[in-house]
């Protein structure tokens, strides 16, 4: 089965492993072919088939070693969760990788499946949650690649539910706690744009400069420096204002 995947003939080594799970002696031997089956289908493409597969051995009656490096259902319940994932079906996603989580809570998957967790939700418009999802994932896991993107979604969560000053927190924290990941920039613009939705013009304005005056390469720092010139005029200092939308015209 392995030789003839590596061969690119595919059909020949499903039928391959069909043969080796009828076959199998016990009902680890069977799952463990099962295993090999389910990345073959899911390396085809055949996100049906693997679906199948995946939920034969996350149900199956075998009984795996406690002791064992690699858990069987754990991989069925990751790929699961990737396959729904990519058919858009955020809500049997959320619900498969909290399964996944109660049943192995030491998982090698473990932050993946919290991660995953969140995007679910908040895929499936479930913001509030969604918010809090990130929360755990964040507290949980503080120094991963993926932690500054996790603080981000947060706030976009609580920004779409309209919990502005949350939103401008969140915004806030990937900045100062990140501030050499590529997020920084549109992390203090949308800092700015909630703390003005807020009407904390003032702070909204420092966060616009901010932007402008250390990421003036960046895509939101004009986005910014225009806010900022509309900021100024609702703090009643036109010349300022003026002086934000000339330098707007100049610099961008």
């Amino acid at each position: 089965g392995v030789a003839l995947t590596r061969l690119g003939r595919s059909e020949e080594a499903v039928r391959t492993y069909e043969g080796l799970i009828a076959a199998a002696s016990s009902p680890l031997e069977r799952a463990e072919f099962q295993l090999m089956l389910m990345e073959l289908y899911y390396d085809l493409g055949r996100l049906d088939d693997t679906k199948v597969v995946a939920r034969q051995l996350i149900g199956g009656t075998f009984e795996e070693d406690a002791a064992a490096e690699f858990a069987i259902r754990d991989r069925a319940y990751f790929v699961l969760v990737s396959v729904l994932l990519e058919q858009d079906r955020y809500g049997d996603a959320y619900q498969a990788s909290q399964a996944a989580l109660r049943r192995f809570p030491a998982s090698a998957n473990r932050a993946t499946l919290m991660l995953v967790s969140a995007r679910a939700l908040f895929f499936n418009e479930e913001y509030e949650k969604a918010a809090a999802a990130f929360d755990g994932y964040a507290s949980a896991y503080p120094a991963t690649s993926e932690t500054p993107q996790a603080v981000y979604q947060k706030g976009y969560a609580h920004e779409i539910l309209g919990e502005y000053e949350r939103a401008a927190a969140a915004f806030g924290d990937v900045a100062t706690r990140f501030p050499q990941h590529g997020l920084v920039a549109e992390a203090l613009y949308r800092a700015g744009e909630n703390l003005y939705n807020a009407s904390h013009f003032e702070e909204a304005l420092v966060e616009y400069l901010r932007t402008v005056d250390d990421h003036a390469g960046a895509e939101p720092a004009p986005k910014a420096l225009y806010s900022a010139g509309w900021t100024y005029m609702d703090l009643d200092r036109e010349e300022d204002s003026l002086a934000a939308m000339r330098r707007l015209v100049d610099e961008y």
